[in-house]
């Protein structure tokens, strides 16, 4: 039984060295191994100008696409602008157009006013000399008892 754990033992320790041998073995860095590298490194920085043209590319457009939507916002807001105006001087012909009608309405009634005044006083002068006459005619009182008058 000795036998076996010696053999067992010599076995772990050449297979604990045999690994360690494996890795010493050097891999040899061929000239086609270099190129592949330079290629790698050109088409690498191939591949950065070509994204960092298109990243400026994109950003140019996206500069051109802005400034159009600037200049479209600034119509707009120049429409906007204008319409208001419009709005203002619409509101400013209806104020106007109502002070001229209360204008008009008075300088048309007052002339009618005055006039109507006017008859009121003759109509009262007439009534008091009717009124006086008919304390000495009694026709007369009896005509305006009839008209609501006495």
């Amino acid at each position: 039984m000795f036998k076996k754990k010696t053999i067992f033992l010599i076995i772990i320790l050449i297979s604990s060295f045999i690994p360690a041998f494996a890795e010493t073995v050097e891999v040899p860095f061929t000239l086609d191994d270099r190129d592949r590298l330079i290629r790698l490194e050109v088409e690498q920085k191939a591949l950065r100008n070509e994204i960092s043209n298109g990243i400026s590319s994109l950003r140019n457009e996206m500069n051109t696409r802005f400034e159009s939507v600037d200049r479209r916002f600034e119509s707009q807001q120049k429409q906007i602008d204008h319409i208001i105006t419009l709005m203002y001087f619409i509101l400013g012909a209806i104020v106007a157009l109502f002070g001229y009608l209360l204008y008009d309405r008075r300088t048309t009634l007052y002339p009618i006013k005055r006039k109507t005044e006017e008859l009121e006083e003759k109509n009262t002068m007439i009534i008091n000399v009717l009124k006086k006459q008919a304390k000495g005619n009694k026709e007369l009182s009896e005509i305006l008892k009839l008209a609501g008058v006495l």
